[in-house]
């Protein structure tokens, strides 16, 4: 999963320095016709088109991918390989975003979305680093099968552009061996020796919690002393688990049944601390206790709020939270509500986006000081919005774009005011903007707007509410440039990005003032994602329109839906949930169904399909490859 990037690579600066600026004399990239760019500046050729494999994969299936190309001999060439982080970054420019490559640049297909690259970082085994070509940031991945990035081929034209150039062939196994050692190494480690025979000490904040009719969740901290230890789960005595972590699941379990735990934790030379205090968790009996929260999917940053940063294919419970009546999933980040309207946050905080004053991520929810009887939530990239009972509206996180509305681009590490909006009853995050729906069915807009997304006509970004245009409004939804609204008569409309036709207008041209989608006209209901959006029709109906390439609209793989088309699904929808590359959707029997990314087996699924033993969750939310369920009711 990934992390920031350390400050030992702030130096790449000055290397990259080098290699930014136009060569004296000569064009900086030299279109060769054939498919392929050299840069004059690195001595690096470049498929021109930067997405030539159409889609995401693991980074396994990537290295699988260029090797194709080289038996292939592609564009003419059979040296083909993954960039190194520093040859990828050399194209990033820091004026530009979405993509961040310089204006001008002869390369088509810029997926503004991270990118593999061979770099190992700091020699962690079963990671690498990628790059975001939407923003030029660099974070470390793991090469897990829940990881889906991009492919962009480069090959060494000139070898005297970088010091010890290494054959493709060569690198191809380096990177192999470096990056790939297998990826069910990662989890067959030895146990530490230890010279000691000093006993450690005992687990601390064991804690249980049922996940199914059949499953049951332990989790603990570990002692002071805690590095390399292995713990032993203890369950009527026995022993039933020997783990190098800090949670286990205990499965096989018969519904209704009450199970209790301890937790001790051992030493490479064997010796064990006492056991800790017991603790006990039912598992359930086919209902779900209201105000519960589980999660799943990725998990690098604590996004799922068990205690971990290890990705999960099926439900956990978040961690030391009840009594929830709302949440929002962000792209790395986590906010739900308790019924005592206090707000809770967990997840990435790289840009202070928890409201904790830090940029410190959490692996379990803290509540957000200084928000008392909020409402609800909405959280986008790299900030955060509450909404409280008196109508007014707090927001913090990233404000480089004016989205936390103060009339500043500071970003702010706690929850302040948005300026001038009185009497609002809906709120809604973009990716880099937000929203607010007052009471007399106005529509109020800030952040970001290169897109047009705050509708005003313009494209410059406001560092405050706008007001735009539209007939009375009932509800708000906001993708990553683009933004929708859903009027009192049930139809809806966009406007902002739609080069993968979010805006449902039947066309893939931007609109910077709403424009009414197509194919709808009795909206119960709408959510947007990255790049599409969702909308539950009377009678239970779901409609979906914009990118698909991971199948999230359940249609035909890839296929752009400039109009809403009708999802097919066995009942009628409740509630709806749209991620990055994700749909979630529950059935009114309480069921929950997915549709695109799926984890960890496969990359695109058209088929909605549900997920098995959930049921009974009435809210749901999806982020970037994770969803976080709600039982509300």
């Amino acid at each position: 999963m990934t992390e920031r990037l350390p400050a030992i690579f702030l130096g790449l600066c000055l290397v990259l320095s080098a290699f930014t600026g136009p060569v004296e004399g000569a064009r900086r990239f030299d279109d060769q016709g054939k498919g392929t760019v050299l840069d004059n500046d690195t001595g690096l050729m470049w498929y021109k088109d930067a997405m030539p494999a159409k889609t995401g994969m693991p980074l396994e299936k990537a290295l699988e991918f260029v090797e194709s190309l080289n038996m292939e001999k592609a564009l003419g060439y059979s040296d083909w390989r993954l960039p190194k982080m520093e040859e990828l970054m050399s194209l990033v420019s820091e004026r530009a975003n979405y993509p961040a490559l310089a204006s001008g640049h002869p390369f088509v297909n810029v997926r503004p979305d991270f990118y593999w690259t061979s770099s190992t970082g700091i020699n962690l085994v079963g990671y690498s680093w990628v790059v975001d070509l939407g923003s030029g940031a660099v974070m470390r991945a793991q090469a897990s099968y829940c990881n889906f990035y991009y492919v962009w081929p480069v090959r060494t034209q000139n070898e005297d552009a970088w010091n010890s150039p290494v054959r493709a062939s060569e690198q191809m196994a380096m990177d192999r061996a470096r990056v790939l050692p297998t990826y069910l190494d990662l989890f067959d480690v030895a146990a530490p020796e230890q010279s000691s025979g000093k006993h450690p000490g005992v687990p601390k904040g064991v804690t249980a919690a049922a996940v199914s009719q059949f499953d049951i969740n332990v989790y603990w901290d570990p002692p002071d002393d805690g590095d390399g230890l292995w713990y032993n789960v203890y369950s009527e005595g026995s022993s039933i688990r020997s783990i190098q972590g800090t949670s286990a699941r205990i499965t096989g379990l018969a519904p209704n049944t009450k199970k209790c735990f301890t937790v001790s934790a051992r030493a490479g030379s064997g010796t064990e601390s006492a056991q800790s205090s017991r603790v006990c968790a039912t598992t359930w009996s086919g209902s779900i206790e209201r105000g519960s929260v589980l999660a799943m999917g990725i998990n690098g940053f604590g996004q799922l709020g068990d205690g971990t940063k290890e990705d999960k294919p099926g439900p956990v419970p978040v961690r030391r939270l009840e009594d929830i009546v709302s949440v929002s999933a962000g792209v790395e980040h986590t906010l739900a509500v308790k019924a005592d309207g206090t707000v809770w946050a967990w997840g990435r905080n790289t840009r202070g986006q928890l409201g904790d004053g830090t940029r410190n991520d959490s692996m379990t929810a803290s509540q957000v000081e200084g928000l008392a009887g909020i409402v609800e939530v909405a959280a986008g990239w790299y900030h955060s919005i509450a909404l409280a009972s008196d109508g007014k509206v707090w927001a913090w996180g990233r404000n480089y774009y004016g989205q936390v509305g103060d009339g500043t681009r500071q970003d702010r590490l706690r929850p302040v005011l948005v300026k001038d909006l009185n009497g609002v009853e809906r709120i809604a995050a973009g990716w880099y903007h937000s929203m607010a729906l007052t009471s007399d069915g106005q529509v109020w807009v800030w952040g970001w707007n290169r897109q047009g997304q705050l509708g005003d006509e313009d494209i410059q970004d406001s560092l405050k509410p706008l007001n735009v245009r539209l007939p009375k409004i009932q509800d708000i939804a906001g993708g990553m440039g683009h933004s929708a609204a859903l009027s009192l008569d049930g139809s809806v409309f966009a406007w902002g990005r739609n080069d993968e036709g979010q805006l449902g207008s039947g066309n893939l041209i931007k609109s910077a003032y709403p424009v009414k989608v197509k194919g709808i006209a009795s909206a119960t209901d709408i959510e947007c994602g990255m790049n599409f959006c969702l909308a539950i029709l009377e009678g239970g109906k779901l409609a979906g329109w914009g990118q698909n390439d991971y199948g999230q609209l359940g249609l035909d793989l890839g296929m752009r839906v400039s109009e809403a088309r009708a999802i097919e699904l066995q009942g009628s929808v409740s509630h709806i949930a749209a991620g990055a590359h994700q749909s979630a959707v529950v059935i009114e029997d309480g069921t929950l169904w997915t549709l695109g990314l799926d984890y960890p087996s496969e990359i695109n699924n058209k088929p909605p399909r549900p997920v098995d033993g959930i049921a009974g969750f009435d809210r749901i939310a999806s982020g970037l490859h994770y969803i976080v369920m709600l039982k509300g009711n």
